[in-house]
């Protein structure tokens, strides 16, 4: 229909073809004396995905092609507000990170060939590797990092890199590995490249546990001028990695960008006392979480669980009584652990491997409730309901939405604890006592007293 001289005018799409979105370019104005004939249509195919792990109240942002941003507020599937047009490349990014943990990219890239685009994924990990989403696991184990021979040797083929790794973290693009016996390192694998470095620690970590902070052992600095003595737990919040660092009695704190080491608490004699930074003391920290806004600590040697707030590096034991080794349900101090190993969380959770106790047990953040999740008096290796099933000796922990899943370190397994009803369930490994390393499908695989796990997101990352 045609418009009169000072008429506004408006040209929109009022339908899109399939898997495509149209543009309307030059579409509004007023009519000045003359015909309007700069007004163009252009369409292309839709870029969409899934979102997986994303944790609410920490929205992040994608981007196409560098612009046309989209605003993520929820797992689920997203479609990017413009189209791509046939033969042209097209390239997903993260505009703006959550910040909290680290979202990245799947099938982000490549060029539209006359369809739409529907396989883009981005997998969020929040601080600590709490994950908003499932896994979906086919239980095939293959080797990720490692020759099979000891030592510190970097490489960018991470088969032929050498590794004493004993538990893990992940930002969602590297996992950073804590390595003891006798390497007292951070190392660094690239998930994007597959290159294996070294972030902090020399392996000259030797020696007595430390006695003050001139000591060679906990040497504060840069990368490899640090000093670590047999790191063991470590978490990141993706800008900092905190460390477990028992036999100085500390937690260290590591910056990534710059790999420089400085002690976030514990004074370094070793005993169980509370306090402000390094007011605070440590008997022999095992293992070390984040929800972002506290660390959460398991003091092996005190039997205890503690709690650091980052922004005050105030130190509590919120679980447990020191130096109390038994077992016992309860609320705070009333709980009882015998050698505490690993720990994780969900946000609203902490879930301890209690070592001696052949269980999983379950805190409440907060109210510090403690009860028991799985696993039996009993050690073994039985898959069962709640309190059927037994665990001997679980180590490393990690989590999706539904399951925990827990390294058997002493029956050589990958165990599954069903979050819901307790089941335990084998997810990997025969559970033969001979030590060997057998990549394969499920309990055709084996392994040699696996400690620390991890996931990215997609697949399940175990120290063997």
């Amino acid at each position: 229909t045609a418009q009169g001289t000072g008429d506004t005018y408006t040209v929109s799409v009022g339908s899109n073809p399939s898997a495509q979105i149209c543009g309307v370019t030059n579409g509004s104005g007023t009519i000045a004396s003359t015909d309007v004939t700069d007004v163009t249509a252009a369409c292309g195919f839709t870029i969409s995905g899934t979102v997986l792990g994303h944790v609410p109240g920490y929205d992040f942002d994608l981007a196409l092609n560098g612009g046309d941003v989209l605003a993520i507020g929820s797992s689920g599937a997203f479609t990017m507000p413009v189209g791509v047009a046939d033969g042209s490349a097209y390239a997903v990014s993260i505009d703006a990170q959550p910040g909290f943990g680290t979202c990245r990219v799947l099938q982000g890239s490549g060029t539209v060939a006359s369809a739409a685009v529907s396989t883009v994924d981005v997998i969020c990990l929040s601080a600590g590797n709490i994950m908003g989403a499932n896994l979906n696991l086919n239980a095939d184990v293959t080797t990720a990092v490692g020759s099979g021979s000891t030592g510190v040797n970097n490489n960018t083929n991470p088969l032929l890199a050498t590794v004493k790794p004993v538990t893990m973290a992940t930002d969602g693009e590297k996992i950073y590995i804590a390595e003891e016996f006798g390497n007292h390192t951070i190392r660094v694998f690239d998930l994007v490249t597959g290159e294996v470095s070294t972030l902090a620690g020399g392996n000259a970590g030797g020696g007595t546990a430390c006695s003050g902070p001139n000591n060679a052992n906990c040497m504060n600095g840069f990368g490899t001028d640090a000093r670590f003595l047999n790191p063991r737990g470590i978490t990141t919040d993706g800008t900092y990695v905190w460390v477990a660092d028992p036999g100085n009695s500390r937690v260290r704190q590591v910056e990534i960008a710059t790999g420089e080491v400085t002690t976030f608490a514990g004074e370094g004699t070793p005993a169980t006392t509370d306090g402000i930074g390094t007011s605070a003391q440590f008997q022999a920290v095992r293992d070390i979480t984040t929800d972002g806004t506290y660390l959460y600590v398991v003091d092996e040697g005190a039997h205890v669980v503690r709690e650091i707030e980052i922004a005050t590096r105030n130190v509590v034991t919120v679980a447990g009584t020191a130096n109390s080794a038994a077992f016992a349900d309860g609320t705070g101090s009333g709980a009882r652990f015998n050698s505490p190993a690993a720990i994780t969380t969900d946000g609203t959770y902490l879930y301890v491997s209690d070592g001696n106790n052949n269980r999983i047990r379950r805190v409440e953040i907060g109210t510090w409730v403690v009860d028991t999740l799985a696993g039996t008096t009993t050690p073994g290796s039985i898959d069962g309901v709640q309190f059927t099933g037994q665990l001997d000796n679980p180590r490393g922990l990690a989590i999706d939405l539904d399951t925990l899943y827990v390294a058997g370190n002493a029956n050589n397994t990958i165990r599954m604890v069903d979050l819901a009803t307790g089941t335990l369930s084998t997810l990997a490994g025969s559970g033969i006592t001979t030590p060997t390393a057998l990549d394969g499908n499920g309990t055709s695989a084996t392994f040699n007293t696996p400690h620390g796990v991890v996931t990215d997101g997609i697949s399940l990352f175990a120290v063997d």
